[in-house]
């Protein structure tokens, strides 16, 4: 709002569209409480790092008890988001067939040597295509969504070593 009122355009930021095939929610009998959910499923959406990661976790396990595998599971997709926007990833879609990450056309990312690491440890199923709309496809089959998305985590942490947000 100050940009705009100075005379600069507003920058609109663009959202990282998630698609993936993992359970991820907050069980209404784990917080009860309406408002207290949506309170935590925001917190949650604003994980930029690793560290606010495991402080949401932490807090949520101080507030609520035990956090159950499907709220880890949101707060990880919130996690592998920030990691995916750092990079300059428009689109995640993972599921048992494989993880395609759709960059941003003009994704400075691509050059980086951090992603190159990420390329050439899962080189044996991974592959870049530098067209119009870049895209790193890994050719897969899981026997669980889980093993996919933990992958996808692994390859989105490497790829954003050294990332200055």
């Amino acid at each position: 709002a100050v940009a705009e009122l100075k005379g600069k355009p507003k920058v609109q930021e663009k959202d990282v569209v998630m698609r993936v095939s993992i359970d991820a929610y907050i069980p209404e009998n784990y917080i009860k409480d309406s408002e207290n959910r949506m309170a935590v499923y925001k917190n949650i959406s604003r994980i930029e790092s690793y560290e606010m990661r495991e402080k949401i976790l932490e807090e949520i396990d101080d507030m609520y008890g035990k956090v159950p595998v499907v709220v880890k599971n949101l707060v990880d997709v919130a996690y592998v988001k920030s990691l995916a926007k750092n990079i300059g990833i428009k689109e995640v879609l993972s599921n048992l067939d494989g993880i395609k990450l759709t960059f941003e056309e003009n994704a400075s990312s691509l050059a980086s040597e951090p992603l190159a690491n990420a390329i050439y440890k899962y080189s044996s199923f991974c592959v870049l295509n530098l067209g119009a709309v870049p895209t790193i496809t890994f050719k897969m089959r899981a026997q669980k969504n889980s093993d996919n998305f933990d992958i996808l985590k692994d390859f989105l942490n490497i790829a954003n070593q050294n990332v200055k947000k």
